[in-house]
């Protein structure tokens, strides 16, 4: 199956080709701090290391088949769905839902200067998202807008720093689709900025009392061992958030089974 690179592999490959001077793993396949070296190696232009990162990587993107049954994007494409929240750069989930026969908007965060104030689908009064016209929510930017893109560590700070003022970096109707329905994340790490970020944003987002839902995580299992496990499901379940240990595709194809077997009338 077509797979993008990983950020540790990105991170990893630039630092060797620009001389990053820290020397420890951890330090080189950290993408967010390599990018803002690279970005500082060009002057401070902070848009350099994200032109280099859609140029390199996303400017011939080979998708996979969405219709190949262990495809995850094709899974989640499939069930009824009417809001898809993405950190990723890619379309790969707007394309799987056009595969599926569907008419998705794809919307990009607002979250610096050079986006925010333009109008968006969010915008229009007829306005109203379902399975057939989901809305793809980019929250850290798109391929299609390099300055849309959070990759350094400038632009994290700035992006969390805009969602600790209360501003409307989460548009309204995102924050009630947050409050009135259960919330899954799949395919991300503990380690992963990304979803710390993600996972930040949307508790931030919704007022405790308001938090009638549960959030399912879902990491690879591979990653943590049996104490580590232990430790994160009895942590999580404090926050009545429940975490399923997998990969992806075995996850999406277990939820997708189960609710096919829902929707038959099936225990």
């Amino acid at each position: 199956m077509p797979k993008l690179p990983g950020g540790s592999s990105i991170a990893k490959k630039w630092a060797d080709d620009n001389n990053y001077p820290f020397k420890k793993d951890y330090e080189r396949e950290n993408l967010i701090q390599v990018a803002q070296y690279l970005a500082i190696v060009h002057g401070g232009e902070n848009v350099r290391p994200k032109e280099i990162l859609l140029q390199d990587n996303f400017r011939k993107l080979d998708y996979p088949d969405f219709t190949t049954p262990s495809e995850a994007h094709g899974i989640f494409a499939a069930l009824p769905i009417s809001v898809y929240i993405t950190t990723n750069y890619d379309d790969f989930m707007t394309k799987a839902l056009l595969a599926a026969g569907k008419v998705p908007e794809s919307v990009l965060c607002q979250w610096n200067a050079s986006l925010r104030g333009k109008k968006t689908i969010f915008d229009r009064d007829d306005f109203e998202p379902d399975p057939q016209k989901p809305v793809v929510f980019h929250l850290h930017g798109h391929k299609d807008n390099v300055q849309s893109l959070v990759l350094t560590e400038e632009d994290y700070i700035d992006f969390l720093v805009q969602l600790s003022k209360g501003s409307s970096l989460i548009p309204p109707f995102i924050q009630q689709c947050l409050v009135e329905n259960t919330i899954l994340f799949i395919g991300y790490s503990l380690k992963d900025i990304n979803f710390r970020v993600l996972f930040r944003s949307v508790l931030n987002t919704v007022d405790k009392g308001q938090r009638r839902f549960s959030f399912t995580l879902q990491f690879p299992e591979s990653d943590y061992d049996a104490d580590v496990k232990e430790y994160l499901g009895k942590y999580f379940k404090d926050l009545k958030i429940n975490v399923a240990w997998g990969s992806a595709e075995d996850f999406s194809l277990e939820l997708y089974r189960r609710w096919k077997d829902y929707m038959h009338g099936k225990p």
